[in-house]
């Protein structure tokens, strides 16, 4: 099982791989300015939310969720953000999982447990979702995911 520590890097490493195939201007934010109601973020699961009171507390389990708007591009053509998603995904050697009713969704499985998806809202927003596999959780104020993203270019 890998450390909390080399969870959260792991889970950046690949998403900025991802970022990284699409154009240069491309971020992930959980906000994207023209959707100012819209805020997106990360989600810390534990083992421990239900153990008994009063017993001796064991080692506590985490995984992180996240989800993140695709910044730098047109709503009304997302379709080849889709596409280049897979195709990186692909070529990364994941195994991709796609819907193609709309709005468009495809998804991913990392060899080392992470699971990734993209899904096309009906107005044509693009948003990324990330799920690491558990970990030993340290510390939860710094078990998280960045806020934001920006193309490594």
């Amino acid at each position: 099982m890998k450390t909390q520590a080399i969870t959260v890097a792991t889970a950046v490493e690949h998403l900025t791989a991802q970022l990284a195939s699409l154009p240069p201007g491309t971020a992930l934010d959980i906000r994207d300015p023209r959707l100012p109601t819209a805020t997106l973020g990360s989600n810390l699961s534990r083992s421990d939310w239900d153990d008994p009171p009063g017993e001796e507390p064991g080692p506590v389990f985490a995984a992180l969720s996240a989800r993140y708007w695709v910044l730098g591009m047109d709503p009304t053509d997302t379709d080849p953000y889709v596409d280049l998603f897979k195709a990186a995904w692909q070529g990364l050697g994941w195994p991709v999982e796609e819907h193609e009713d709309l709005p468009r969704s495809a998804y991913a499985r990392t060899p080392d447990g992470y699971h990734f998806g993209v899904i096309q809202s009906l107005s044509g927003h693009l948003s990324l979702s990330v799920n690491t596999p558990d970990f030993l959780l340290v510390s939860a104020a710094e078990a998280r995911l960045p806020d934001r993203l920006d193309h490594p270019a």
